[in-house]
């Protein structure tokens, strides 16, 4: 009786431990993001009000954790890497982002805004476009007109 006791203890905990790490990983945008962009940061970027979620409360234990249903924000900085965004978020399934901040990358393709599955607003902070193509160079603006001098440009809307 005991020997059948332990075997099903040992069988929940396989299960519970095998249910956390998909939880962590396939349930875990940040993975897909961190997966798609690697250095990245993502961070919870609240559209309107930062309501308290689920997915917030367990960010106390798991800082690293970011649910599907949030809407997030993505920080890109000091890649060596070229980035093409557009290939990036084609590659994570989470629907709902706000905001991207690329700092110091050199960025060979722009992605779509304001669609589902894309941010609404990438900001370009210092970033080289040599090899962007001339046709997607022409949607840059501007992020902030009185301020040129701080070299951020940006596609999208807020």
């Amino acid at each position: 009786m005991k020997r059948a006791a332990i075997i099903t203890l040992l069988c929940c905990a396989a299960f519970a431990v095998g249910a956390l790490s998909i939880t962590l990983t396939f349930g875990n945008a940040g993975w897909h993001i961190k997966r798609a962009f690697p250095g990245s940061n993502p961070h919870f970027d609240p559209v309107y009000s930062p309501d308290p979620t689920l997915s917030s409360m367990l960010r106390v234990v798991l800082p690293s954790y970011f649910s599907f249903d949030e809407s997030l924000g993505v920080i890109i900085q000091d890649r060596k890497e070229e980035i093409d965004l557009e290939r990036g978020f084609a590659l994570i399934p989470h629907k709902r982002f706000f905001s991207v901040h690329v700092k110091r990358c050199k960025v060979v393709t722009l992605c779509r805004t304001n669609l589902p599955g894309y941010p609404s607003i990438v900001v370009f902070e210092d970033c080289d476009f040599s090899l962007l193509p001339e046709s997607q160079r022409q949607q840059l603006r501007v992020y902030d007109p009185e301020k040129p001098e701080k070299k951020q440009l940006c596609i999208g809307s807020i």
